[in-house]
């Protein structure tokens, strides 16, 4: 009877563990860690790409993706659009490798990510390697990689106002108005992901306790 007892436990505490560790992270929605081909992507108005998968220069046997120019406004684009909803959290990560090489200008190798309306359209930077496009410059260019992540509730017709709600593809560039050269900047381990409100994931984590205890108290009586 006790060891039918541990098990229900385990069971159940299993349960909450693997939720919130699920919640961490958040409901998959895109990700692409560049290990197979560049097919969940495009470039300008649905066109090419400068993007390319190389070997990672820092850790052997893993794939990243850099660009065979610089550009602005955009270079690679995830094909797919995603519908966003207004009032609901989400979550974008990505790693960035910024690699001086040869004629780089250490500080501002260019890598950008942002998300746009069309290819482009509308768009906007979030996080880059200078304030460039009202970027925040918070890519780091230290030679190491780097994992970065913002979460975002998106408002009526956000981001870019108007409507009831906005489809975005998320974009990547090496930016042309930058210091960096052609080859010094790297993405990897893309990820969007809907996040659980905290209220949700705190009255479910809640009622599996209660369930706990009621096996456990069952068991005994």
């Amino acid at each position: 009877m006790k060891n039918q007892i541990t098990k229900s436990v385990i069971v159940v505490l299993f349960i909450i563990t693997t939720f919130f560790a699920k919640s961490t992270y958040g409901t998959p929605i895109f990700a692409d860690d560049f290990e197979a081909d560049l097919s969940l992507w495009t470039g300008k108005s649905g066109g090419i790409n400068h993007g390319i998968i190389v070997e990672d220069p820092l850790r052997a046997g893993n794939h990243a993706l850099t660009f065979t120019a610089l550009n602005s406004a955009g270079d690679i684009y995830s094909s797919q659009q995603f519908s966003l909803v207004p009032g609901q959290i989400y979550r974008v990560s990505f790693e960035y490798l910024g690699l001086a090489i040869s004629g780089s200008v250490p500080g501002n190798l260019g890598g950008f990510a942002g998300m746009s309306e069309g290819l482009p359209g509308r768009h906007v930077w979030y996080y880059g390697t200078s304030n460039a496009s009202f970027a925040a410059p918070v890519l780091i260019d230290d030679g190491q990689w780097r994992t970065y992540t913002f979460d975002f509730v998106p408002p009526i017709g956000f981001p870019f106002g108007g409507g009831s709600g906005s489809a975005v593809h998320l974009m990547f560039e090496d930016f042309s108005g930058s210091g960096g050269v052609v080859g010094d900047a790297y993405f990897d381990n893309v990820n969007l992901a809907l996040v659980p409100e905290p209220i949700s994931m705190l009255l479910f984590g809640t009622g599996l306790v209660g369930i706990a205890g009621y096996v456990r108290r069952k068991f005994k009586g």
